[in-house]
């Protein structure tokens, strides 16, 4: 397992663990307030359509939570999530134990089996209404359709419903405690569980690519065309997936560059990339491609620009995303940032940027401009933990067998290194990963770009 993925699992097991330990005390603060607090005069309210019985709406919003939370668990982004849930449901016991849903489900199971179901219709048809856009394959069998599967609206749902009652239960309980220290512990309880219930919510076991090509040659050599078309060919129908725009029996069924589309507009294609072998434990990598972006669109100075230095601070906004306050979490934590411009924003917040050119036959076959800027890109993310760069050159099999009498193979070493020495990228932290589609009977390099882009 990568250092990265180390990282990213061990803030979401942190956050649960959080979750866990914090809820324990709100639940208690709840007990101490029930008849007199905020939380029991509105369930009365709610309970006076149904003879004043305060079970019947607890146990519907227990129901419309754990339904909610199934469609999250098996949500195909939030599998380190479902996981780690499944190992660990006996720390979640108590969670709903100390909010009192436990026993007024027990003693209503109509209410629980209503709101379940509520909750079930709700967070699926929702996520794939237009407000969503959620999609997938459509030819799947009912085990590739799980693959895919994703319920963003059922995980917004979740948090922001449990978080309304934990945030209620802490500013009813500060203002009602009588010892300070004790108020704040439950205040400070709180806002320590939304945050970390908004960690746990929000990561996704994604990769977001975003694509640059050489401008050199652009008609000629069709890059984001070239790679996406190839990537899509190598992952087949039920793993790859075009999500929106293009062509793409264009991009994937051609047997020449000339017979590639010359550009590619807005459009998302996505794959499936099974991880340390688990066929049942894969990553979605996503790449977007809002204009077919090439280094002429890269800001002038992008490889200087001011930025936040501590690489905590940009760890932190890159990986927790929290959804507490975005928009002023987003600001306050890009203060010092480069953010003008649209490429720049969706540099800042990809997980790999892919460069692409053509293979070069020597140094003098690389355009002093896509030198440049390759240069920048790589020389701005090399100690940037949260953004890994691979630089993907195209046509690369004529290249490799003029090189000796044999070829070599893509995948040698030497022949990396030669590629990297001639684009003046030796000495950097970055990944040359030769392709090639059409000079072979069968596509060579995709299989280990599909490998690389998911790590």
């Amino acid at each position: 397992m990568a250092l990265k993925d180390k990282l990213e699992i061990g803030i979401v097991v942190v956050s649960f663990i959080l979750i866990t330990v914090t809820i324990r005390e709100v639940g208690r603060a709840l007990d101490e307030l029930w008849r007199s607090g905020i939380i029991f005069k509105v369930t009365s309210i709610l309970a006076a359509p149904v003879g004043g019985n305060i079970d019947i709406p607890i146990a519907i919003y227990a129901g419309l939570l754990v339904g909610l939370f199934l469609l999250f668990c098996v949500d195909s982004t939030k599998r380190v999530q479902g996981l780690l849930v499944l190992i660990a449901t006996v720390s979640f016991l108590p969670i709903l134990w100390d909010t009192r849903l436990i026993n007024s489900s027990i003693r209503e199971p109509t209410a629980l089996i209503l709101g379940l179901i509520g909750g079930l219709l709700v967070g699926a048809s929702l996520s794939y209404s237009r407000w969503y856009g959620t999609k997938r394959p459509s030819d799947l069998t009912l085990l590739e359709k799980i693959k895919w599967v994703q319920f963003p609206a059922a995980t917004g749902g979740f948090f922001y419903i449990l978080s309304l009652l934990v945030l209620t239960i802490g500013v009813n309980f500060a203002f009602y405690a009588s010892e300070t220290a004790r108020g704040l512990l439950v205040a400070g309880s709180s806002v320590l569980f939304i945050i970390s219930l908004s960690v746990f919510t929000t990561y996704e076991y994604e990769r977001l690519i975003v694509p640059i090509s050489s401008a050199a040659n652009l008609t000629e050599e069709r890059y984001h065309p070239y790679v996406v078309g190839g990537l899509y060919a190598a992952t087949g129908d039920r793993e790859g997936f075009p999500i929106s725009g293009a062509n793409w029996g264009d991009i994937r069924y051609v047997n020449n560059v000339a017979g590639l589309p010359a550009t590619l507009r807005r459009c998302k294609f996505g794959f499936l990339q099974p991880l340390y072998g688990i066929k049942w434990f894969v990553r979605t990598v996503i790449i977007e491609i809002d204009e077919q972006w090439t280094v002429e669109n890269l800001p002038s100075n992008y490889d200087t620009n001011p930025r936040v230095h501590l690489l905590a601070l940009r760890w932190i906004r890159h990986y927790l995303k929290i959804t507490v306050v975005p928009g002023l979490l987003d600001y306050i934590l890009e203060v010092g940032t480069y953010t003008k411009g649209d490429l720049s924003n969706r540099l800042t917040h990809a997980d790999k940027i892919m460069l692409i050119t053509r293979t070069p036959r020597n140094a003098d076959d690389v355009d002093e401009k896509t030198r440049e800027k390759f240069e920048e890109v790589v020389e701005r993310h090399t100690d940037d933990f949260t953004t890994d760069v691979v630089v993907v050159t195209t046509q690369a099999r004529p290249v490799a067998d003029s090189e000796r009498e044999d070829g070599y193979p893509l995948a040698n070493r030497q022949f990396r290194l030669m590629i990297k020495r001639r684009l003046e990228l030796d000495g950097y932290d970055c990944t040359i990963i030769p392709v090639d589609r059409f000079n072979v009977e069968d596509a060579e390099g995709f299989d280990e770009l599909r490998e690389k882009l998911a790590e």
